[in-house]
């Protein structure tokens, strides 16, 4: 028996099996997401959820194993999840020692409720092994605070 949507807790992408709640954006599934909206209004008013579809959670160290992808294939990692992405790395498990490089979009202000934000990102990625490269702010909110593309890349053994 599949649970109400109103009946499952906060998803997270950091365990499999999981269900929970997607909620489809009118823009084109641009800002689709398991968390509602908050401040991300402030930036684009006219975005709003159309319908909300029940989902199972898989982590990306499964959804890897599962589908056979060889990651021998690839150096890099590209996260945009709208607010998830924390939950996205969390589930990466072992696999985050593979990459090279991770770009990151992510919010340094409460762009969706129950979201992560930057600081949390950026201290996740450094505690395990990554140092920021690169960064760029594309969207900024109206009271301050910005969406932002950051790109991290591993350090390399034995430097600080």
């Amino acid at each position: 028996m599949v649970p109400s949507p109103e009946s499952l807790p906060l998803p997270g992408h950091d365990q499999d099996g999981q269900a929970y709640q997607f909620h489809v954006a009118n823009n084109q599934g641009e800002s689709s997401s398991i968390l509602e909206l908050q401040m991300h209004r402030d930036v684009w008013p006219d975005v709003a959820f159309d319908r909300t579809i029940l989902l199972e959670s898989i982590t990306l160290q499964s959804l890897v194993s599962k589908e056979r992808i060889n990651l021998e294939q690839y150096d890099r990692l590209l996260i945009d999840t709208q607010g998830s992405e924390l939950l996205v790395l969390r589930g990466a498990g072992p696999l985050l020692a593979r990459f090279h490089m991770i770009k990151v979009e992510v919010a340094d202000f409460p762009a969706y409720q129950g979201g992560c934000q930057f600081p949390e990102v950026d201290q996740f990625l450094r505690q395990n092994g990554f140092r920021e490269q690169y960064r760029e702010p594309f969207a900024h909110h109206p009271q301050g605070g910005s969406y932002l593309d950051v790109i991290y890349g591993r350090v390399p053994t034995g430097d600080a």
